[in-house]
């Protein structure tokens, strides 16, 4: 999807929004016009999001014709505030997952399928299908800052163990490592630093990481700008610069460059809420290896689509009550 279907994607999402809020959302505007993208996170508050993610890897080696590994993988990702930050305080969020499902296609024609409603019987055999259950099944309690940024992440080091001791899912650890769990959490709530209030056409930037094509994450630096407000959800655009790296060839001896590399995005932020209604993101890198007498041409591709689900004030229970 480009950057200009991305927006106005955005825009038809933007009007959903405004009608399911029936204008009950107040619209947060500082002076001059300008709106609050800061983080409100309120303890007690449980709020879930469907994340959908497909992946491509494609090797195009010269002579010998091309393969392909292609994902996919949705999950409800749940989030409850565990405790307000307060001070140099960052607030306790607990992450966990409700729902998940993958489905790989390998180049030789193999092909995993999991989904954890599926009854234990009925599930694919082997370690990729203990590796999602056990990672299904694993929560983390993620420190956030007022910025909406994730200082710490407790209980990642799970993630790891599942996959260590599991050697035959690897490749499906990129899922559930820490750069993922970070990218989706400051997704919710990192969507500008506390305190910038951009007004309409305005932008500013964020510098992030992503692993397109489940690859190892790099650097890029996000231009996002206000495209629209109304009824206190903002829609938002960003278009990203990759940092230049050093890539490390496969081929011992020879060269590994990028011949190009792109990526967008736009979001929907609730700006009462303080939190994100809805993100799209499409990148792609290709990558030439190798020499001009044996070239492979690496494509690598990502689309991510989150949005809430819902939002749920967990209930006190009530005075007076003993058992």
């Amino acid at each position: 999807m480009s950057g200009g279907q991305v927006v106005r994607a955005m825009s038809v999402w933007l009007c959903a929004l405004v009608v399911m809020a029936g204008g009950g959302m107040a619209q947060e505007v500082a002076e001059q016009g300008q709106f609050d993208f800061s983080p409100k996170l309120e303890a007690g508050v449980v709020t879930r999001y469907e994340h959908r993610l497909r992946m491509s890897q494609g090797h195009r080696v010269q002579y010998a014709g091309e393969q392909q590994l292609k994902a996919w993988v949705l999950r409800d990702v749940v989030f409850e505030v565990l405790r307000e930050g307060e001070g140099d305080e960052p607030a306790l969020v607990a992450l966990s997952f409700e729902k998940l499902q993958v489905r790989v296609e390998a180049p030789s024609g193999d092909v995993f399928s999991f989904d954890s409603r599926t009854p234990i019987a009925f599930q694919e055999e082997g370690e990729r299908a203990e590796a999602m259950r056990r990672a299904a099944q694993t929560s983390v309690v993620l420190a956030v800052t007022e910025r909406g940024e994730v200082a710490s992440v407790t209980g990642g080091d799970e993630f790891a163990r599942v996959f260590a001791e599991l050697p035959k899912a690897a490749g499906l650890e990129f899922l559930f490592s820490e750069d993922a769990i970070r990218e989706i959490a400051e997704r919710v709530w990192g969507a500008a630093l506390a305190g910038s209030a951009p007004a309409v056409g305005e932008s500013w930037v964020r510098r992030e990481r992503v692993a397109v094509g489940g690859r190892a994450p790099v650097r890029v630096t996000l231009a996002y700008e206000v495209e629209q407000v109304e009824d206190g959800v903002a829609v938002v655009q960003g278009i990203a610069t990759f940092d230049a790296q050093e890539l490390e060839p496969l081929i011992g001896g020879t060269e590994a460059r990028v011949v190009s590399e792109a990526m967008d995005a736009a979001m929907v932020w609730g700006l009462r809420a303080g939190r994100l209604d809805r993100f799209e993101t499409s990148q792609a890198r290709v990558i030439s290896q190798g020499s001009k007498d044996l070239e492979i041409l690496v494509t690598l591709t990502t689309e991510v689509v989150m949005q809430r689900r819902d939002e749920i004030e967990l209930e006190a229970p009530p005075e007076g009550d003993e058992e």
